[in-house]
């Protein structure tokens, strides 16, 4: 587990608390890079999120701009560390001798190999192109070999890279990179690379951390604990809290009608989808009740672990007081064959981003009418627990036919899938209304790692 999951762009997520460093899951199985149409993209529409203090870091990790965008941004990275006589070899395409450009310093001639796939790889990824490209340094007749790459590279990983090979290396890894790109002379280049405004960057607000979001939500009642998963169950939980602050709702006294908007938004979320789809919505049609002081909820949850393993559940919980909102959903993940025997542990991925659609419908819907706020702040954690040495795997990878993915034990696992996802940023409520954007930052860095298709315009489409 690594670092902060990212979103900027289209597939993508954030960050778990770990003494201070980031931590990401790593690994699996993830679609190659769109190559790019031309070499300048257009400036995507207006920023669903308020920028982040580590901004650059994010967008540089969910690159989504392909090969060539890559190759240029990776030369100009080499100008104010020292290196003179770029000379990119063929970034629109083309043989390229075995590196992407040429340069020169201290003396010595460099090769130089851009590496910007879109999300986190496995560092037996990067070693593997690492050392291809290391191959181009004999072939061009150079000293050594500068390899620029969006992979964060731990202390022990560079020095593997750099002791895997007989010659002088340059890493110029993730944190590295956006160090360089965060400096007041590389405005220029930040925005036209990255589409980070300088003006809008320095008046941002940082948004508050994981930690502070989780911890200001109410929790359903007996929702289970996710630190204390039982084997076979798979957690979703979601928690908002609106920008700027509010100390009560303006409906506190009585938000029955604002909490029933909310659950008919809802339902006309899921209204195209199959109506086994949403266990959500189902439960947020039964109604909101008062769970405690200032505290409403919908749905049930628990926190035997029997029952989770067998049960799916869902439920939701609102505070008139701060106005936070927290859905946890669970379901149980062992899917057996026709005659009752274990087969795999489902991702139910489908599932999954369905119900955090529906919960951004609710979240939209209560927040918009406290009035006064223009943002809020999104944090969503994942997390599953196969037993033992079993996998959790994607089961299907289409959501048609009336299945809507549902696994099925007659269905062979397509992929592998990391049990463990975090990610958190801050909306605009625009976007959180409409849901599909934002469901994808927060979800897409998960997803990209076993599925080559778009699941969310899967399900926009019904």
């Amino acid at each position: 587990m690594r670092g902060r999951a990212a979103c900027a762009s289209s597939d993508s997520g954030s960050v778990v608390a770990n003494g201070g460093r980031r931590t990401r899951v790593r690994g699996g199985r993830r679609r190659r890079a769109p190559t790019a149409a031309c070499p300048n993209p257009p400036l995507p529409s207006p920023p669903l999120m308020t920028l982040r203090p580590d901004e650059t870091w994010h967008r540089l990790l969910n690159w989504t701009y392909g090969q060539t965008p890559s190759e240029r941004l990776a030369a100009q990275v080499l100008y104010p560390e020292g290196f003179r006589d770029v000379d990119p070899s063929h970034p629109l395409g083309g043989p390229d001798g075995g590196k992407d450009a040429l340069a020169v310093k201290d003396g010595k001639r460099w090769t130089m190999a851009a590496y910007f796939p879109r999300g986190e790889r496995s560092f037996s990824n990067i070693k593997a192109k690492f050392l291809s490209d290391w191959t181009g340094v004999a072939s061009n007749g150079a000293d050594g070999m500068v390899f620029v790459t969006n992979q964060e590279l731990r202390l022990a990983e560079r020095r593997e890279l750099t002791d895997s090979v007989d010659g002088p290396v340059e890493l110029f890894h993730l944190e590295r990179v956006a160090g360089i790109l965060d400096r007041p002379d590389m405005q220029a280049v930040r925005a036209q690379y990255l589409f980070i405004d300088p003006a809008t960057a320095a008046t941002a607000s940082p948004p508050r951390e994981f930690r502070e979001i989780v911890d200001s939500s109410p929790t359903p009642p007996s929702a289970p604990d996710h630190r204390m998963l039982c084997d076979g169950m798979l957690l979703l939980q979601v928690t908002a809290l609106p920008v700027p602050a509010i100390a009560r709702h303006p409906a506190a006294s009585d938000p029955r009608a604002t909490l029933n908007a909310a659950s008919e938004r809802a339902r006309r979320t899921a209204a195209d989808w199959p109506s086994n789809a949403s266990l959500l919505a189902r439960r947020l049609d039964e109604g909101w009740s008062a769970q405690g002081a200032h505290v409403w909820g919908a749905g049930h949850s628990t926190d035997d672990a029997d029952t989770l393993v067998r049960t799916p559940t869902a439920a939701l919980a609102f505070t008139t007081r701060a106005c936070a909102l927290r859905m946890d959903r669970t379901w149980p993940t062992p899917i057996t064959d026709d005659r009752g025997q274990f087969v795999y542990y489902a991702a139910r991925e489908a599932e999954v981003a369905a119900e955090l659609l529906v919960t951004l419908a609710v979240i939209a819907e209560v927040f918009s009418a406290a009035g006064g706020t223009t943002d809020c702040d999104v944090a969503l954690l994942m997390s599953a627990a196969p037993r033992g040495s079993h996998k959790l795997v994607a089961s299907e990878r289409a959501v048609d036919g009336g299945r809507f993915g549902e696994p099925a034990g007659y269905i062979t696992p397509v992929a592998e899938v990391p049990p463990y996802h975090l990610d958190d940023g801050r909306f605009t409520f625009a976007a959180v209304a409409d849901g599909y954007a934002v469901a994808k930052q927060l979800l897409g860095p998960w997803l990209v790692q076993f599925r080559g298709d778009d699941l969310f315009a899967r399900l926009r489409n019904g």
